[in-house]
């Protein structure tokens, strides 16, 4: 329950403004008397409805009830009101569901009125902003007579003191002002309730938050949690990550397109081109498609068509995050947590999300899982240097002993070196457990010419895996992979499990169905000559092994630009 209310004398809710929690909220304006909102109050807790307080305070004020002006709202909604025959100016009063406004000294009787209609309007806001939202509407509708000076708000709720009372004693527009405190404090309100109740409790009021010095100082590294949004609105290079080293990242993202049979659902043929009406209707940032191309051809060649430019946008957005997620997982205990914007959509749009709003997950989904893995293995190249760091890092709360792996081929996948070391990876820790002076092999075929595989192994269940590459993927001379796909029931649930092989490295493979839906084990995977990878594969309808066999389409980062 609450109050709001401005005048043209100073100080108004100092004299005009009462609330009781569990109770109900009163008025006493005109020529004021503050001993009458208690009173109210007082006849309400007692057993009193709103409007029956109002008579009873009325009765009690005698001949002086004449210069009164009575409102009041109990715990039940009801509401009482009453304006004395010396009031002065125009004056009226008007209630509503749970509310109740009057005036005196008026530009017009209406005032009241539309505070009503408007506090009924917004039933879902903080009732601070339905009270402030009403006060305004009083001004709009022609306020007081003449300029107003001072405001207060005051809202009560099962507290012994007001949760919200501030006040405006003295300016030019007062009630501007008083909306701009309670921005101010709205974000600091259950932090001070939180802190009289418990002041040992930890609390984070918001996000993002910086819990010293200066609240609005929230990209502060030093400590908080904050939003980084260089890349994307920016238009960072995703390298840029690697120089934020903040305590805790609660949001920062990249967009990609939802997938083919997504977009099918809401376009027509010829709506296929991404700066098309209909595509850029469907586009949640009036920047996106713009931005999603720059960083498209900064790290991978054109696509070939529609198709291909939706699949390449999911595998880019996956790379960004990766980018950002594995260079904080590398520096902890500093950087202890990323959250990135966003899960899931709502509605069929390009977007942040990493999941579309069919329920189908986007290559970022599937990548988090990678390096999101309690134990994760990953490189951090210099291409300068010629040189990768080999990171272990675990979020385990126990050591976990393993093994690193890892194998240097050409981009056609021939062998170039290869090598092995057995790790003890404390609880909850990070180390760099090589550095690989790749020089030599630079000279002799080039940057374009080397990838680099990691494998993290607990005995014979590889727990993680990782592509490094000194040149980025537009330039590596890849040629058609080869891929072959074998088919087999796994013998539960109409699953099946399709193993693929590469006769040379294929990047970013996906598996999709023609005109089906399915769940993947993983999807967008690397696959390295002379190794096999196998999916399970789960459809949403009944498919026999033939039929899913006819179905399946198997790509990877090459047939993103070869016809």
């Amino acid at each position: 329950m609450g109050v709001a209310v401005t005048s043209s004398s100073p100080a108004v809710a100092a004299r005009c403004a009462f609330a009781r929690a569990g109770v109900g909220a009163a008025a006493s304006q005109n020529v004021t008397d503050p001993r009458l909102g208690p009173r109210l109050l007082e006849l309400i807790h007692g057993g009193l409805g709103a409007q029956a307080a109002v008579n009873q305070v009325v009765a009690e004020a005698g001949a002086n009830a004449a210069f009164r002006q009575l409102v009041a709202v109990d715990s039940s909604g009801g509401a009482g009101l009453f304006t004395g025959a010396r009031a002065l100016g125009t004056h009226a009063m008007a209630h509503g569901a749970e509310c109740a406004a009057a005036g005196n000294l008026l530009a017009n009787t209406g005032v009241p009125a539309a505070m009503v209609a408007t506090f009924a309007a917004e039933p879902t806001l903080h009732l601070a902003e339905r009270l402030l939202l009403a006060l305004e509407a009083g001004l709009v509708a022609g306020g007081e007579a003449g300029p107003v000076k001072s405001a207060g708000l005051l809202v009560v709720d099962r507290l012994p003191w007001p949760l919200v009372d501030l006040r405006c004693d003295w300016a030019e527009a007062p009630v501007s002002r008083l909306a701009e405190i309670w921005e101010i404090y709205k974000p600091q309100m259950n932090d001070y309730v939180t802190r009289a109740l418990d002041p040992q409790r930890p609390y984070w009021p918001c996000s993002p938050h910086s819990p010293h010095g200066d609240r609005h100082d929230h990209a502060n590294p030093n400590w908080g949690d904050a939003h980084l949004w260089a890349v994307w609105h920016g238009r960072q290079p995703f390298e840029w990550y690697r120089g934020a080293f903040h305590r805790f990242c609660s949001e920062f993202g990249f967009q990609s397109f939802p997938e083919p049979k997504t977009v099918a659902a809401y376009t027509a043929p010829g709506d296929h081109n991404i700066t098309s009406y209909v595509m850029e209707h469907h586009q949640r940032s009036a920047i996106g498609n713009t931005v999603i191309l720059q960083y498209m051809l900064a790290w991978y060649r054109l696509p070939k068509d529609f198709e291909m430019t939706l699949w390449l946008s999911q595998i880019l957005q996956g790379m960004a995050m990766k980018y950002a997620v594995e260079h904080w997982r590398r520096n902890r205990p500093r950087c202890m947590g990323a959250l990135y914007w966003q899960l899931n959509d709502c509605w069929p749009v390009a977007s942040w999300a990493s999941i579309d709003s069919l329920h189908r997950w986007k290559a970022l989904q599937y990548m988090a899982r990678q390096f999101f893995a309690p134990l994760l293995v990953s490189g951090l190249e210099d291409a300068a240097k010629k040189t990768v760091e080999i990171h272990v890092t675990s979020d385990l709360m126990k050591p976990a002993a393993a093994t690193v792996r890892w194998t240097l081929t050409t981009a056609a996948g021939k062998p170039l070196a290869a090598g092995s070391r057995k790790v003890r990876a404390a609880a909850r820790s990070t180390r760099r457990v090589e550095t690989l002076n790749l020089s030599e092999h630079v000279a002799k075929h080039g940057e374009r010419d080397l990838i680099l595989w990691l494998e993290l192994s607990q005995g014979r269940e590889v727990v993680s895996r990782n592509l490094v590459t000194l040149a980025r993927p537009k330039h590596l001379e890849l040629r058609d992979p080869q891929i072959a796909a074998k088919v087999s029931a796994s013998g539960k649930d109409g699953a099946f499990e399709v193993t693929l092989k590469a006769k040379h490295p294929a990047l970013w493979t996906w598996l999709e169905l023609k005109d089906a839906d399915a769940r993947l084990s993983d999807n967008f995977v690397h696959l390295r000559p002379g190794e096999s990878v196998t999916i399970t594969v789960h459809p949403a309808k009944g498919l026999s092994r033939a039929e899913l066999a006819r179905r399946l389409r198997v790509r990877s980062l090459v047939d993103t630009f070869v016809s």
